[in-house]
């Protein structure tokens, strides 16, 4: 605690003392509240309140909650640039017709689905739009009414942060998530024991028996002896650092909380690899493009510290079992790839992908089942995106199966994307997985997004590492995870640069946890 001498305070901090000695020495009242009919500011008073915070004499209470109905991040984006029927209508209007291709060209694919199904049926029942030889043609030139008052709505929203409920637009925007009810805590501030102290020595009576300033006829006559001056702070004032953790971290925190919360154990490795475990493992084809120069990056002349003898043993077991698998002779059943010279387990890369993290992890477990996550840097010969940053998610359990692959991954996308409504797949193809999907999430108001993929290890892959249950591979590119949950994707991506990405980056209010 501060000595009442060594308590020096500016004229605002003595203002807004003297305020709070008046109206709230019980009662904690807003700052609003304390600065009215003062010489004070409203930036002026939050300055003062918090060096008086700082300095022990005042402090905050949590005086209530006001409520603010806000634009979400979709109802700011579409206040500033249109909602998408509005700009499909402008759009329509200045080329007087389009085909549903060019309907779908124009808006971006997140947009393009929801405004086609929700909207064009509904005009052509209006009687706003016909449809004739494959083309939309508009009957009339004036924007469409409810289109005109939600986009009306959103301004008044974001002008007055107030409900409008007899307003139709306020329901349309409610259930399409383009607004929120967000709940702000009040604080309001009263003074400490030690600041009653000090309101007594600046009170306006104290205050008017000292004086500020020495005069000239003070020093002749030595009346300042007889005097009482008003302390001088010489002291710099309290440091305060307004510091902000780098995005990446952050949302790469959010994402860990997320899955941790979900079951899974995260694991790690170094970006170094061995030739073995980037690729081999997985059962990759010998001419497979990402074995190439121009995709994989390898390091000549250094090998990667030496594991403990049971660790090299085990991988070497590995290494045999799959040039057996590569020349068919394995005992999965697989026919193979065919010869299995040219190959080099040993040969040292930089990680091409996050798939071998938790794998190499899953071939020493000792005991299943197993849920794991990692995160990895990825590097590839390619000099517009050099480095990228993936997570990738594996699940091993007897009962896995196709059914099942997909619970799992909408469990995991659900812990990501709790405010989604459903997770869909599409069927795709990679070598490394029998069964292999795209992963896309939907929202309630209809967008649509593409975040990952997903598939089981091939049986070779299994009998490789002697796994003798199924095995989910998930795996997301953390850039597209961020362009999807915060409002600046590249401040977490690696190969921006640049400190400006720093300045917007907003971690969903859900990671808060």
């Amino acid at each position: 605690m501060q000595n009442q001498q060594d308590i020096v305070l500016s004229d605002n901090e003595i203002h807004m003392l003297n305020a709070l000695s008046d109206r709230a020495r019980e009662t904690a009242l807003p700052v609003e509240d304390l600065t009215e009919g003062r010489q004070l500011t409203s930036s002026q008073g939050l300055s003062a309140i918090g060096y008086l915070c700082a300095k022990g004499l005042a402090e905050s209470v949590e005086v209530g909650t006001e409520h603010k109905w806000i634009l979400r991040k979709l109802g700011q984006e579409y206040e500033e640039i249109g909602l998408p029927e509005k700009r499909l209508w402008e759009h329509l209007i200045s080329t007087g017709s389009l085909t549903l291709q060019q309907v779908n060209e124009f808006l971006p694919s997140s947009e393009a689905k929801f405004t086609i199904g929700m909207y064009l049926g509904a005009f052509q029942k209006a009687g706003l739009i016909n449809f004739s030889n494959g083309k939309i043609t508009p009957l009339q030139q004036a924007l469409p009414a409810p289109i005109d008052n939600l986009q009306r709505y959103l301004t008044r929203v974001k002008e007055t942060s107030e409900r409008d409920p007899h307003n139709p637009a306020e329901e349309e925007a409610n259930r399409r998530k383009l607004v929120e009810d967000k709940p702000i805590i009040m604080l309001g501030y009263r003074l400490t024991s030690l600041g009653q102290q000090h309101a007594w020595l600046y009170s306006d009576a104290h205050m008017q028996s000292m004086v500020s300033n020495i005069t000239h006829e003070m020093l002749i006559s030595g009346e300042w002896r007889n005097k009482q001056f008003r302390p001088l702070s010489v002291v710099a004032p309290p440091e305060i650092r307004l510091e902000l953790q780098h995005p990446l971290p952050r949302f790469l925190t959010y994402l860990r909380c997320a899955l941790v919360a979900a079951g899974f154990h995260e694991v790690t490795s170094p970006i170094l690899e061995t030739q073995f475990w980037n690729l081999n493992a997985l059962f990759m084809q010998k001419y497979h493009p990402v074995r190439s120069g121009k995709h994989l990056l390898s390091i000549d002349g250094i090998t990667l510290p030496a594991e403990s003898g049971a660790i090299e043993a085990s991988t070497r077991t590995f290494q045999e079992r799959f040039s057996r698998e590569y020349q068919g002779n394995g005992t999965s059943g697989s026919r193979g790839w065919g010869a299995s010279d040219g190959f080099s387990n040993e040969k040292v890369v930089i990680r091409s992908h996050s798939t071998p993290v938790t794998v190499r992890q899953l071939a020493y477990a000792g005991q299943l089942p197993v849920s794991l996550f990692g995160f990895s840097r990825c590097c590839r010969a390619r000099p517009e995106k050099p480095e990228f940053l993936q997570m990738d998610v594996l699940v091993a359990d007897e009962a896995l199966n196709v059914t099942t692959l997909m619970g799992a991954i909408k469990h995991v996308c659900m812990a990501i994307f709790p405010q989604a409504v459903d997770i869909q797949v599409q069927a795709a193809y990679f070598p490394f997985a029998e069964i292999s999907v795209n992963i896309w999430v939907v929202y309630a108001d209809g967008t649509i997004h593409e975040v990952g993929s997903s598939g089981l290890m091939r049986p070779e892959s299994a009998e490789i590492l002697d796994i003798h249950c199924p095995v989910a591979l998930i795996g997301f590119n953390v850039s597209t995870l961020a362009r999807i949950l915060s409002n600046n994707a590249s401040a977490v991506n690696p190969n921006s640069i640049g400190f400006e990405a720093f300045n917007e980056t907003e971690i969903p209010i859900h990671a808060q946890r």
